[in-house]
């Protein structure tokens, strides 16, 4: 699941030969910026002629079928939208044809503090898409969500509980780790990840607690089984980590 995939991100990926081999990739067309909250400001001439500058991605295993990929727009000021992938399965194992299907989406939700009420409406958009009951005659017997929830508000990690969105976070399904004592506002990997932090590692110079944070999320409805994945271990003379830390540089700046 990728979000904020640009034209030459988009064309890095299609060229790769290891993703050509192992994945689909779905819906590379980037989606057309109409999705004003205004919708009488939209004129007919100028729907769908403008492509957004940066849109969500899914590589699903090439050993998994798909039945079905589309976009569902949401009221949003940031060009933002869910990108969702049907996946046949079967509610028993056998040999039977799938008689259902597994539902996936990702998402980059409104960002910034201002867009909280977009995020909030955006997200219970996503909660009913995941439980539809059925889907063009295929029971829906779960769904899952992932992607960059821009959860900038402490509260906010609460909102997959309100009613009109009653989601699990991936996250809770299991204890998390004590984040280590250190000195206020210090800062490294091991309390970030403690935190399950997947923003502002690098946020150097800035205090950690404006910068460091959980934007990033797995939701679900149904019976998914869920387990954690611990830090990947180079045991194999192969990375199984990369580009954390690593640097470019921009102009005159490094980032």
């Amino acid at each position: 699941m990728f979000q904020e995939v640009c034209q030459e991100s988009l064309r890095a990926i299609l060229e790769d030969r290891w993703t050509q081999d192992n994945f689909s990739v779905t819906d590379v067309k980037p989606p057309p910026f109409y999705y004003r909250e205004e919708w009488n400001d939209v004129r007919e001439e100028n729907v769908g002629s403008m492509p957004t500058r940066h849109f969500t991605l899914m590589m699903i295993p090439r050993d998994l079928r798909i039945s079905n990929c589309f976009r569902v727009p949401f009221v949003s000021e940031s060009e933002r939208d869910v990108l969702v992938v049907h996946l046949p399965v079967l509610e028993n194992e056998g040999p039977d044809k799938p008689n259902g299907i597994l539902r996936l989406c990702t998402t980059h939700l409104e960002s910034l503090d201002l867009g909280y009420e977009y995020r909030l409406r955006q997200l219970a958009a996503i909660s009913a898409l995941l439980k539809s009951e059925l889907v063009q005659g295929w029971k829906v017997y779960g769904g899952l969500v992932g992607g960059d929830m821009n959860s900038t508000l402490a509260s906010e990690h609460d909102d997959h509980r309100n009613p009109d969105i009653d989601l699990r976070d991936v996250w809770e399904d299991e204890l998390a780790p004590t984040p280590p004592a250190l000195r206020p506002f210090y800062k490294d990997f091991t309390y970030g990840k403690d935190l399950g932090n997947t923003w502002g590692y690098q946020s150097k110079g800035r205090l950690y607690q404006d910068y460091g944070s959980r934007l990033d999320k797995f939701l679900y409805t149904g019976p998914i089984e869920t387990f954690p994945v611990r830090e990947a271990q180079d045991i194999t003379g192969r990375l199984g980590r990369f580009g954390l830390g690593l640097k470019t540089r921009v102009g005159l700046n490094d980032v």
